[in-house]
């Protein structure tokens, strides 16, 4: 257990922070065990150029050299450089906030009564406080320094006003954002993943809130707009939630400000999947803007699946021209192990909504199986030029394949009968009779009806044309 502990923590670490825990683990302060040392030592100039194959016996010989193999010996000094590595890297973090590590200074002077320094300390971590971004923890560190100010002020025995007024306001606001942050993520997981959350608790926040000044405060107007929204469907809540979105993206960290950006992108979605066509621009807009400013942008990779929507969103929209040199331009910037597949992929999309069906097609010969929605979105769009090109024998062929491929995928879960669906009425909108209108009407009130059938609108779209 502790050597499979230890190599992943040590594969983990970069090369900086080897560098880094060397010197750590050379100081006398952190450590004062020859043995630990040593088996660093080995971990750095052994295990790790020999390919991460990991010899016990020869890590034993590092620490204790010339006694014989004892296992359990062994065990002890993995555990303990694990500890390190552990502490190591909690340091670390701490170094980097000068807010905590003032904080910190303050509590320390204040159990040493030092009233001078306690002041200073209390001062510098208002200081740093100020440069943080503005989002929850900077909420919590402020109740926190609030709360320090106050054990010291009860440590003199003073007879003054406290700051006890100071304490609530700031816990108050801490816990207002941490709540409805936290019931907006669960919102859009609940929306995904099909599960049910508490949310009780909220109608009485939301009338606290409101009653307060609490709304002047971003880390709460902001999921406050977006809880509404989400919730209720309202759009002048959106338009709120978007505008203060797009005027905060300094406020938040860069990771936040991705989840709140993806939260309003879940919005227009919503509405886009119960008719709201309007919000096809709203959404198009989120994504390129969420690109372009690098928001959507994970460590410069761009994920698969926003390429990909950014792309529909753009054809939708007819920005053809635009979506052509969004295409070559990110490609680059896609997940290497799925950059070939969702580039063919979207290409050949681009090429049949221009109905250049031929390049689409030699573009989806090259889209691979290893994305299995991916290969669906690939079959269907190959189904749909079959179709229009009236090449029926290919077109039963591919449905026949198609039918056994669904049914064998149990991974597809729910989403298996909306697959079968459209090779279903696919069957039933090629066995239609020239004229027959009656027909026609039936197979367009059960496409109508249909949940969750993907195409549908193109089905409608043939069923017409009969």
């Amino acid at each position: 257990m502790a050597q499979n502990k230890l190599l992943v923590l040590f594969n983990h670490l970069t090369g900086l922070e080897k560098r880094e825990f060397s010197r750590y683990i050379a100081s006398d302060y952190f450590n004062k065990r020859d043995d630990l040392q040593a088996l660093w030592s080995y971990l750095l100039y052994e295990f790790a150029p020999a390919g991460g194959v990991f010899s016990k016996e020869k890590a034993f010989e590092a620490i204790y050299p010339g006694e014989a193999f004892d296992e359990v010996k062994l065990r002890y000094p993995m555990s303990w450089l694990v500890k390190g590595i552990e502490y190591f890297l909690a340091m670390r973090r701490f170094e980097k906030d000068n807010a905590e590590q003032a904080l910190q200074l303050a509590t320390a002077c204040r159990e040493k009564n030092l009233e001078k320094q306690f002041q200073q300390a209390i001062l510098l971590a208002e200081k740093q406080l100020e440069t943080q971004v503005k989002d929850q923890d900077y909420h919590h560190l402020r109740y926190r320094l609030e709360l320090e100010r106050y054990a010291y002020s009860e440590s003199q025995k003073r007879t003054e006003a406290n700051n006890l007024a100071e304490v609530g306001r700031s816990l108050d606001a801490y816990l207002l954002a941490a709540k409805l942050k936290q019931s907006c993520l669960q919102l859009a997981h609940q929306a995904v993943y099909q599960v049910d959350y508490d949310y009780t608790f909220l109608p009485a926040l939301l009338h606290f809130l409101e009653r307060g000044r609490f709304l002047e405060i971003p880390a709460i107007a902001l999921y406050y707009h977006c809880y509404r929204a989400l919730t209720e469907g309202n759009e002048g809540h959106f338009r709120q939630f978007k505008d203060l979105l797009e005027k905060s993206t300094q406020a938040f960290s860069a990771s936040e400000i991705k989840d709140l950006w993806l939260l309003a992108i879940n919005f227009c979605i919503k509405r886009l999947n119960t008719g709201g066509r309007a919000y096809v621009q709203e959404a198009f807009d989120l994504y390129r803007n969420g690109i372009e400013q690098g928001i959507l942008l994970e460590q410069g990779l761009l994920g698969r699946f926003t390429y990909k929507n950014t792309v529909a969103l753009g054809l939708t929209l007819g920005q053809l021209e635009w979506v052509h040199g969004f295409i070559e331009t990110y490609q680059s910037a896609l997940e290497p192990a799925h950059r070939e597949n969702f580039y063919h992929y979207n290409l050949a999309r681009y090429f049949f909504t221009t109905k250049n069906y031929g390049q689409a097609m030699e573009l989806l010969v090259r889209v691979g199986d290893s994305d299995l929605l991916l290969n669906l979105d690939a079959k269907l769009m190959l189904l749909k030029m079959y179709y229009e090109l009236e090449e029926f024998d290919a077109l039963d062929s591919l449905l026949a394949s198609m039918k056994i491929f669904i049914r064998r995928r149990q991974e597809l879960g729910y989403q298996k009968d909306h697959y079968l669906g459209i090779v279903r009425y696919t069957q039933k909108l090629m066995a239609l009779r020239p004229g027959d209108r009656d027909g026609a009407e039936r197979l367009r009130r059960e496409i109508e009806a249909a949940v969750g059938l993907p195409e549908k609108e193109w089905l409608l779209g043939q069923v017409i044309l009969q």
